[in-house]
């Protein structure tokens, strides 16, 4: 099993059109310019709800995040030698984790144009 367009959409409360829309004209818009691009996976801190017994930690998570949604990206033609993805855990927050409205926050997929 993934991590599904389904299962993101539900962590973030759209609807799974809405999800892999944004993902697609993001996907469309950076293919123009043929840049490196790292998909980063985050999750909040708390232990995994998912198949725990295939993400036993956050690690697991937010890296299986950011491989599907690389393979979006690979389906729709992005070239794969410019295609990199990375687990974060839950080790670079962006709100502290003290609400589930700010561990929410925490769960996400970050997009970095690679420069050289």
């Amino acid at each position: 099993p993934k991590i599904s367009i389904v299962q993101l959409a539900k962590e973030l409360n759209l609807s799974t059109t809405a999800i892999e829309k944004n993902i697609k004209y993001l996907e469309e818009k950076l293919k123009k310019y043929n840049v490196p691009l790292l998909i980063a996976g985050h999750t909040d801190n708390t232990k995994p709800k998912v198949c725990s017994y295939l993400y036993p930690t956050n690690w697991e998570l937010s890296a299986e995040r950011a491989v599907n949604v690389l393979r979006l990206f690979l389906r729709w033609g992005y070239p794969l030698d410019k295609l990199s993805a990375a687990g974060f855990g839950p080790y670079h927050p962006i709100a502290p984790n003290d609400t589930p409205e700010h561990r929410k926050l925490n769960r996400r997929v970050e997009f970095t144009i690679r420069f050289k």
